[in-house]
Order: C-alpha cells, then structure tokens, then sequence
C-alpha cells in the first residue's frame, strides 16, 4: 500500500505527512510532493525545532543544513567558492568534534567529494545540465549511499539513498529522492526544506526554474510519544 500527501511547500506537505502517522505511528511507501519546495519561511527555524523538544537531536536548521548549506545561499558565494568554504567548515568541524566522521548526516560532503576517488556530483549535474540544452527530458542521478563505502547494516547508516533530477522540458527541474527510512519527528521536515534549497542552488546554476520535489519515504515513522509529536507538528 502507497500512502500520497502533497503541499504547497516545504510545511504544509511535511505537516500532510505527519496527519498520516499520527494515526498509524509508522508506514510504508510515503510518498510527499512539494509542489513550490524552494519556498523558505525563516519562522519555520523558530516555530518548529525538534531541538526545543527533545534534548541530543539536530536543530531543524542544522538538518536542513546537511543536504544543502542554505546560509551560503545568501551570502553570495560562487560555485566554487561555496564548496571550498563548506569542505572548510566540514573538516575543522570534524577535528572539534571527534565523532563527526562517523556520522551519516554530512550528506552534502558526499554530494561534492563523493567515493573513494572523491566526485564533485554537483559539479558534474550542472555541466550537463548546462551542456545539455536540447535534451529537456535527462534524468541525472545523485548518490549518497554506496555498496562500497556503506556496510549493511540493521540499523544506521545514510538514509537519504539517492536523488534523482528530472528535466520535463528545457527550463525545468523537478527533483525526487529515496529515503530508506524517514523520522518525521526529527529529521523529514529539515529534509524538504534542503531538498528545495539544493534545487534552488542548481536552478540558479543553470538558468531553469524548479518544479516539485516527489519524496519517496520507503519507511516513515515518529522517534518520540504521540503527544510530543502531535504539539511539535501542531496537530
């Protein structure tokens, strides 16, 4: 069975989504569209942290944050220089923080340095998208999960597993990513919101404007009570 929501933007699809669990607790095949997913409030930052509600978890920025560096956006940075700056950020990062390498949520390092033999994904997604002007209908992939670089495992390891752009004509992007596993209380929201700002970064790269993100949650579910989830999302 295939549970569908859809939303404006960002919010109301997430707050769409976690309708569903709040009577079922957990599901397989969700399936959210954003319909305008480069929308930002800067109010959803205040309004509705995890943080705020359980101690040790990522702020909602901070999730936002580890699919695309949204602050970058508005400081005017060029392609180039937003990388080096992040790669920057990223490795002081880790040595104050010990634990960090071990972690799954830097997935934008993986999109910029991604494998053994590190691959700008991004770079290459833009170059194409640049150079390939007269194919509208090109599908190009990015990968955050690899056979060769992630061992099975019951648990951990990165959740997003890919993103796959779409191009339905010359001057778009729509955007779809898997997810093998989806907290809505922690983590989905925060998604959606660096997901839409991924496409804005690669809209304004390549002169196209953004279509809808279709995110497909293979197993979406709520990491704290009933009653925490239902004020946090405002239900």
């Amino acid at each position: 069975m295939i549970d569908q929501v859809e939303g404006v933007n960002a919010f109301e699809a997430w707050q769409e989504g976690a309708k569903i669990l709040i009577d079922k607790h957990d599901v397989f095949n969700l399936v959210t569209t954003v319909n305008d997913p480069v929308y930002l409030d800067p109010n959803w930052f205040e309004n509705y942290n995890p943080a705020d509600f359980m101690n040790g978890i990522p702020t909602l920025s901070d999730v936002a944050s580890t699919i695309f560096p949204y602050k970058y956006l508005t400081r005017g940075y060029l392609r180039n220089n937003l990388y080096a700056k992040y790669v920057a950020t990223h490795e002081r990062a880790k040595k104050m923080h010990k634990d960090r390498g071990r972690r799954w949520g830097t997935y934008f390092d993986r999109m910029i340095r991604f494998g053994n033999a590190p691959v700008n994904q991004l770079d290459r997604i833009v170059d194409a998208l640049n150079n390939w002007k007269n194919n509208p209908r090109s599908a190009l992939v990015i990968h955050t999960s690899s056979a060769d670089t992630d061992r099975p495992r019951p648990l951990g390891g990165p959740c997003l597993q890919y993103i796959e752009l779409l191009c339905p004509d010359k001057d778009t992007i729509s955007m779809l990513a898997v997810y093998r596993n989806h907290d809505f209380f922690s983590k989905a929201f925060g998604n959606f919101i660096g997901l839409g700002q991924l496409m804005k970064f690669l809209c304004e790269e390549t002169n196209r404007k953004p279509g809808n993100l279709v995110c497909h949650s293979a197993h979406a579910d709520y990491q704290t009570t009933k009653k925490v989830f239902k004020t946090y999302a405002k239900l």
